[in-house]
């Protein structure tokens, strides 16, 4: 097995726009950066165990992407958009355990269904 580290991904603007791929693994390659200006048609992205700590901008946009893991990275916050009910096929299929400075709004720490954060 290779282990790859790249601290932004090289034409990450082609990499998603053109509508084939459907599932994307980069976790642990210290990704500083990843904002793509369009997600494409991909349905499992995992960006796990990288450095983000910025959401990607057009992340929510990505209206075919069910599973996305963004476990082990930087976060402190969520999009406000994220939780406003339009995205709940995302948000069940989220993995954003073990970004330890990650604060949630308090009705998603208690209550609702279990999800992996």
């Amino acid at each position: 097995m290779y282990a790859t580290k790249f601290p932004t991904l090289p034409e990450e603007k082609t990499l998603l726009t053109h509508g084939r791929l459907r599932s994307l693994n980069l976790s642990t390659n210290g990704l500083r950066a990843f904002d793509p200006p369009d997600f494409g048609r991909i349905e499992s992205l995992d960006l796990s165990y990288n450095e983000l700590s910025d959401w990607p901008r057009h992340l929510l946009d990505a209206q075919d992407l069910r599973v996305l893991n963004v476990s082990g990275n930087e976060f402190m916050d969520l999009p406000p958009d994220l939780l406003d009910g339009s995205h709940e096929t995302l948000v069940a299929g989220m993995d954003l355990s073990d970004n330890e400075d990650l604060s949630l709004p308090s009705s998603e720490r208690t209550g609702g269904p279990s999800r992996r954060w």
